[in-house]
Protein backbone atom coordinates (compact mmCIF):
# COMPACT_ATOMS: atom_id res chain seq x y z
CA UNK A 1 0.00 0.00 0.00
CA UNK A 2 1.42 3.38 -1.04
CA UNK A 3 2.17 5.84 1.70
CA UNK A 4 0.40 9.21 1.34
CA UNK A 5 2.54 11.93 -0.19
CA UNK A 6 3.02 15.32 1.57
CA UNK A 7 0.58 16.80 -0.93
CA UNK A 8 -2.04 14.18 -0.06
CA UNK A 9 -1.51 14.90 3.64
CA UNK A 10 -2.01 18.63 3.06
CA UNK A 11 -5.21 17.97 1.11
CA UNK A 12 -6.52 15.64 3.81
CA UNK A 13 -5.72 18.17 6.53
CA UNK A 14 -7.41 20.97 4.57
CA UNK A 15 -10.46 18.77 4.03
CA UNK A 16 -10.59 18.00 7.75
CA UNK A 17 -10.33 21.67 8.77
CA UNK A 18 -12.96 22.75 6.25
CA UNK A 19 -15.24 19.97 7.52
CA UNK A 20 -14.85 21.20 11.10
CA UNK A 21 -15.64 24.74 9.95
CA UNK A 22 -18.70 23.54 8.04
CA UNK A 23 -19.97 21.63 11.08
CA UNK A 24 -19.54 24.79 13.16
CA UNK A 25 -21.57 26.68 10.56
CA UNK A 26 -24.33 24.04 10.69
CA UNK A 27 -24.41 24.32 14.48
CA UNK A 28 -24.63 28.11 14.19
CA UNK A 29 -27.34 27.75 11.54
CA UNK A 30 -29.39 25.60 13.89
CA UNK A 31 -28.90 28.09 16.71
CA UNK A 32 -29.82 30.93 14.37
CA UNK A 33 -33.00 29.21 13.19
CA UNK A 34 -34.03 28.69 16.81
CA UNK A 35 -33.38 32.35 17.65
CA UNK A 36 -34.84 33.96 14.48
CA UNK A 37 -38.23 34.82 16.13
CA UNK A 38 -36.44 36.63 18.98
CA UNK A 39 -34.09 38.34 16.54
CA UNK A 40 -37.03 39.51 14.44
CA UNK A 41 -38.83 40.80 17.52
CA UNK A 42 -35.75 42.84 18.41
CA UNK A 43 -35.32 44.23 14.87
CA UNK A 44 -38.97 45.17 14.44
CA UNK A 45 -39.12 46.79 17.88
CA UNK A 46 -35.95 48.75 17.12
CA UNK A 47 -37.22 50.03 13.78
CA UNK A 48 -40.85 50.37 14.89
CA UNK A 49 -42.15 48.58 11.84
CA UNK A 50 -44.14 45.60 10.65
CA UNK A 51 -43.26 43.36 7.75
CA UNK A 52 -45.24 41.44 5.16
CA UNK A 53 -44.38 38.78 2.62
CA UNK A 54 -45.87 38.56 -0.86
CA UNK A 55 -44.56 35.19 -2.06
CA UNK A 56 -44.99 31.74 -0.48
CA UNK A 57 -41.23 31.16 -0.13
CA UNK A 58 -40.35 34.66 1.05
CA UNK A 59 -40.84 34.12 4.79
CA UNK A 60 -38.92 30.83 4.70
CA UNK A 61 -36.02 32.31 2.72
CA UNK A 62 -35.93 35.31 5.08
CA UNK A 63 -35.76 33.02 8.11
CA UNK A 64 -33.02 31.02 6.42
CA UNK A 65 -31.02 34.16 5.58
CA UNK A 66 -31.10 35.41 9.16
CA UNK A 67 -30.23 31.95 10.48
CA UNK A 68 -27.32 31.73 8.02
CA UNK A 69 -26.01 35.10 9.19
CA UNK A 70 -26.02 33.85 12.77
CA UNK A 71 -24.32 30.67 11.58
CA UNK A 72 -21.57 32.65 9.87
CA UNK A 73 -20.93 34.72 13.00
CA UNK A 74 -20.78 31.60 15.16
CA UNK A 75 -18.55 29.70 12.73
CA UNK A 76 -16.15 32.56 11.99
CA UNK A 77 -13.85 32.05 15.02
CA UNK A 78 -13.72 28.31 14.32
CA UNK A 79 -12.95 28.90 10.64
CA UNK A 80 -10.18 31.40 11.42
CA UNK A 81 -8.61 29.07 13.97
CA UNK A 82 -8.68 26.15 11.53
CA UNK A 83 -7.12 28.21 8.73
CA UNK A 84 -4.39 29.59 11.01
CA UNK A 85 -3.62 26.08 12.26
CA UNK A 86 -3.43 24.85 8.67
CA UNK A 87 -1.13 27.64 7.47
CA UNK A 88 1.06 27.93 10.58
CA UNK A 89 3.60 25.15 9.82
CA UNK A 90 4.55 26.74 6.50
CA UNK A 91 5.04 30.28 7.83
CA UNK A 92 8.14 32.00 9.09
CA UNK A 93 8.07 33.42 12.65
CA UNK A 94 7.50 37.03 11.53
CA UNK A 95 4.76 35.88 9.12
CA UNK A 96 3.05 34.08 11.98
CA UNK A 97 3.13 37.26 14.08
CA UNK A 98 1.53 39.20 11.23
CA UNK A 99 -1.16 36.57 10.82
CA UNK A 100 -1.90 36.51 14.56
CA UNK A 101 -2.66 40.23 14.72
CA UNK A 102 -4.03 40.77 11.19
CA UNK A 103 -6.86 38.23 11.36
CA UNK A 104 -8.35 39.40 14.68
CA UNK A 105 -7.90 43.02 13.58
CA UNK A 106 -9.76 42.32 10.34
CA UNK A 107 -12.66 40.67 12.18
CA UNK A 108 -12.88 43.47 14.76
CA UNK A 109 -12.79 46.14 12.06
CA UNK A 110 -15.50 44.40 10.05
CA UNK A 111 -17.84 43.95 12.99
CA UNK A 112 -17.03 47.47 14.15
CA UNK A 113 -18.07 48.89 10.79
CA UNK A 114 -21.16 46.68 10.56
CA UNK A 115 -22.19 47.61 14.12
CA UNK A 116 -21.66 51.28 13.37
CA UNK A 117 -23.94 50.96 10.36
CA UNK A 118 -26.59 49.07 12.31
CA UNK A 119 -26.74 51.20 15.46
CA UNK A 120 -26.06 54.66 14.02
CA UNK A 121 -26.71 54.83 10.27
CA UNK A 122 -29.69 52.52 9.80
CA UNK A 123 -32.04 54.33 12.23
CA UNK A 124 -31.46 57.67 10.49
CA UNK A 125 -31.81 56.15 7.04
CA UNK A 126 -34.94 54.21 8.02
CA UNK A 127 -36.71 57.25 9.45
CA UNK A 128 -35.70 59.39 6.48
CA UNK A 129 -36.93 56.94 3.84
CA UNK A 130 -40.16 56.03 5.60
CA UNK A 131 -40.80 59.73 6.19
CA UNK A 132 -41.98 59.97 2.60
CA UNK A 133 -45.08 58.02 3.57
CA UNK A 134 -48.39 59.83 3.87
CA UNK A 135 -52.09 59.21 4.14
CA UNK A 136 -52.18 58.17 0.49
CA UNK A 137 -48.76 56.48 0.44
CA UNK A 138 -48.44 53.79 3.08
CA UNK A 139 -45.19 51.80 3.51
CA UNK A 140 -45.59 48.05 3.17
CA UNK A 141 -42.12 46.59 3.69
CA UNK A 142 -41.59 42.98 2.70
CA UNK A 143 -39.42 40.62 4.71
CA UNK A 144 -36.87 40.22 1.91
CA UNK A 145 -36.67 43.99 1.30
CA UNK A 146 -36.06 44.59 5.00
CA UNK A 147 -33.17 42.11 5.17
CA UNK A 148 -31.68 43.50 1.94
CA UNK A 149 -31.86 47.01 3.42
CA UNK A 150 -30.06 45.90 6.59
CA UNK A 151 -27.30 44.18 4.65
CA UNK A 152 -26.94 47.05 2.15
CA UNK A 153 -25.56 49.34 4.87
CA UNK A 154 -23.92 47.02 7.38
CA UNK A 155 -21.84 44.86 5.01
CA UNK A 156 -20.37 47.74 2.93
CA UNK A 157 -19.41 49.61 6.08
CA UNK A 158 -17.78 46.49 7.48
CA UNK A 159 -15.69 46.23 4.31
CA UNK A 160 -14.87 49.94 4.27
CA UNK A 161 -13.56 49.69 7.83
CA UNK A 162 -10.87 47.31 6.54
CA UNK A 163 -9.04 50.36 5.14
CA UNK A 164 -6.47 50.73 7.98
CA UNK A 165 -5.53 47.07 7.63
CA UNK A 166 -5.06 47.46 3.88
CA UNK A 167 -2.88 50.54 4.43
CA UNK A 168 -0.87 48.65 7.05
CA UNK A 169 -0.21 45.82 4.59
CA UNK A 170 0.81 48.18 1.79
CA UNK A 171 3.01 50.20 4.14
CA UNK A 172 4.68 47.06 5.44
CA UNK A 173 5.77 46.04 1.93
CA UNK A 174 6.80 49.61 1.07
CA UNK A 175 4.06 50.46 -1.45
CA UNK A 176 2.60 53.32 0.61
CA UNK A 177 4.47 55.92 2.64
CA UNK A 178 3.05 58.25 5.30
CA UNK A 179 4.12 61.25 3.22
CA UNK A 180 2.04 60.00 0.29
CA UNK A 181 -0.98 59.51 2.56
CA UNK A 182 -0.60 63.00 4.03
CA UNK A 183 -0.49 64.52 0.53
CA UNK A 184 -3.66 62.66 -0.34
CA UNK A 185 -5.62 63.85 2.69
CA UNK A 186 -7.85 66.25 0.71
CA UNK A 187 -8.60 63.61 -1.90
CA UNK A 188 -9.38 61.14 0.89
CA UNK A 189 -11.87 63.54 2.49
CA UNK A 190 -13.60 64.02 -0.86
CA UNK A 191 -13.63 60.25 -1.38
CA UNK A 192 -15.16 59.76 2.09
CA UNK A 193 -17.97 62.17 1.20
CA UNK A 194 -18.56 60.38 -2.10
CA UNK A 195 -18.63 56.98 -0.41
CA UNK A 196 -21.01 58.30 2.25
CA UNK A 197 -23.28 59.63 -0.46
CA UNK A 198 -23.22 56.27 -2.22
CA UNK A 199 -23.95 53.89 0.67
CA UNK A 200 -26.51 56.07 2.46
CA UNK A 201 -29.82 57.61 1.43
CA UNK A 202 -29.85 61.32 0.46
CA UNK A 203 -29.92 62.29 4.12
CA UNK A 204 -27.27 64.81 5.16
CA UNK A 205 -27.07 63.56 8.74
CA UNK A 206 -26.52 59.95 7.64
CA UNK A 207 -23.85 61.03 5.17
CA UNK A 208 -22.02 63.02 7.85
CA UNK A 209 -22.23 60.06 10.23
CA UNK A 210 -20.61 57.81 7.61
CA UNK A 211 -18.03 60.30 6.34
CA UNK A 212 -16.73 61.25 9.80
CA UNK A 213 -15.45 57.79 10.83
CA UNK A 214 -14.01 57.29 7.35
CA UNK A 215 -11.90 60.41 7.76
CA UNK A 216 -10.89 59.25 11.26
CA UNK A 217 -9.91 55.88 9.80
CA UNK A 218 -7.79 57.63 7.20
CA UNK A 219 -5.98 59.61 9.87
CA UNK A 220 -5.45 56.43 11.84
CA UNK A 221 -4.05 54.85 8.69
CA UNK A 222 -1.45 57.62 8.43
CA UNK A 223 -0.37 56.91 12.01
CA UNK A 224 -0.17 53.16 11.35
CA UNK A 225 1.75 53.73 8.12
CA UNK A 226 4.23 56.03 9.85
CA UNK A 227 5.00 53.42 12.52
CA UNK A 228 5.35 50.56 10.05
CA UNK A 229 7.35 52.63 7.57
CA UNK A 230 9.75 53.77 10.30
CA UNK A 231 10.18 50.18 11.49
CA UNK A 232 10.79 49.02 7.93
CA UNK A 233 13.34 51.75 7.25
CA UNK A 234 15.07 51.11 10.56
CA UNK A 235 15.06 47.33 10.15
Amino acid sequence: MDRPTPWDQHVQELRYRLSVSFLAFLAGLGLGWWQVPRLLDYLLARFHSELIFTQPMEAFSGYLTLAALVGLVVALPVFLYQMVAFARPGLLPHERRILYWALPASVLLFFGGASFGFFFILPFAWRFLLGFGSSFLQPLITFSNFIAFLLSLTVPLGLIFQWPLLVAALSYVGVLSPAFLRRGRKVAILAALLVAGTVTPPDVMSQILVATPLVILYEASIWVAARLYARREGG
